[in-house]
Formats: C-alpha cells, structure tokens, sequence
C-alpha cells in the first residue's frame, strides 16, 4: 500500500505540475503538511492520551535536535529531490531512480558487514543499473535522454533516500549498529544462514528473525 501511494501522488505531483503550473517547493510544503494533519488526525481518532503526549517531545533537547535534524537533512530534501525531478521529466522517471537508494543501501551493508553481494543481490543491482542506463540514454550512448537536471535531481534524491540523518550521526552508524545487534541475536544477518539453507541447521526461525529485528532497532534507536 505504500508503495502504490507514493506511487500515485509522483502521478499527481506530475499532474500539478504540468497542468497547474504549481511548483516543487509548494506542493512540497502541501503535501507534507496535509501528510502531518492526516498522521496525526488518525492517530487522535485511535490513540488520544498518545497525542496529547506529543508535547513533551519539546522539552527534550536530544529529541528536538533529532527531529529538527531529520526535517532538515533529510524528510525535506527526500521529497523535494523526488518531485523536482518528476518536475523535469515524468513520475515513472523519478520514481525509479528515487528508488536507487535502496541499491546504495545494499552496497553499503556489503561494505559494513565486510561480504560480498550474493548472487541475487548482484542479480539486482546490474537490473538497476541497466534500467537507470536505458532510462537516461534509451540504449544510446551517445545521447542523454533525460534532462541534466532530471537526472541530477533523481540522483540526488536516491542519495537522500539512502543516507537519511538520524541523530545529527546519519544512516552508516545507525546501519552497523542495527546489524551487529541483530547478528548478536540471531547469529547472522543473511537469509540462507538464518534458515540453514546449505547446512541444514537453522539458526532463528523467521518469525523470531522479525522479533529481534524490531527488538534490535528500538534498541539502537533508543539510545
């Protein structure tokens, strides 16, 4: 569902700002700001005594630095990008290479966790690669498809996805911390390990696997 939903409003940031001349900072401020009201209008309408505890977030100065950090460097710039791009090119077009954030992301865990991509993971990334290449240059070398700035505000976007701030620290602590606590659970942080695949001997059933990671991150959130 999520997916779907970003999905659609890239299509309707596409419609705003081709048929309405509106522009990326606007619907930026609009959109978040409609997102905020909603959040927390369902979250009254289920759980009132929590909303009327958002509050006390304010008095805490490691919470106020947190979120006014992550605002800043990295829900606001996460967007922008996103729709600047849509903004010189299409929805299809940033939707997918907003999405490379998550190829970074597996490169970078690689890097952490000191392995290399499995054969899917390797599988994954040169399918990534090859759709950004004919995305951009539709097959030519030569030409560039995509506008400069298309492709930079993309880019960028895929960055910010990948590298969200959290803590004033960014994502490559919050990352390493996240899989040595959830290795020092389960005792490994890849599937085929987790399930035995090759030896036959199990380490952590999957609905364990889902606990500790949930366990492991309010644990490194926390701190």
């Amino acid at each position: 569902m999520g997916g779907v939903c970003w999905g659609f409003s890239g299509t309707m940031g596409q419609f705003l700002f081709s048929q309405k001349g509106l522009t990326t900072s606007w619907v930026t401020t609009v959109r978040m700001l409609i997102a905020g009201v909603l959040l927390l209008g369902v979250m009254a309408a289920r759980r009132p005594k929590e909303v009327r505890a958002i509050g006390k977030v304010w008095t805490v100065k490691k919470d106020v630095r947190r979120l006014l950090l992550f605002a800043a460097l990295g829900l606001i710039p996460c967007q922008f990008t996103y729709l600047e791009c849509i903004a010189n090119s299409n929805s299809a077009t940033g939707t997918a290479l907003n999405y490379l954030g998550q190829m970074m992301i597996l490169l970078y865990v690689c890097f952490v966790t000191r392995r290399l991509p499995t054969r899917w993971e390797i599988t994954a990334l040169l399918l990534a690669f090859l759709g950004v290449f004919f995305l951009a240059t539709h097959g030519d070398v030569h030409t560039l498809a995509l506008s400069p700035q298309a492709l930079f505000w993309g880019l960028i976007g895929a960055v910010m996805v990948a590298g969200i701030v959290t803590d004033g620290k960014g994502t490559p602590r919050i990352s390493k911390e996240l899989l040595q606590n959830f290795q020092e659970k389960c005792g490994a942080t890849i599937c085929k390990d987790l399930k035995g695949i090759e030896n036959g001997a199990p380490l952590c059933p999957c609905p364990e696997c889902v606990r500790n990671a949930v366990l492991a991150l309010g644990e490194v959130l926390g701190e």
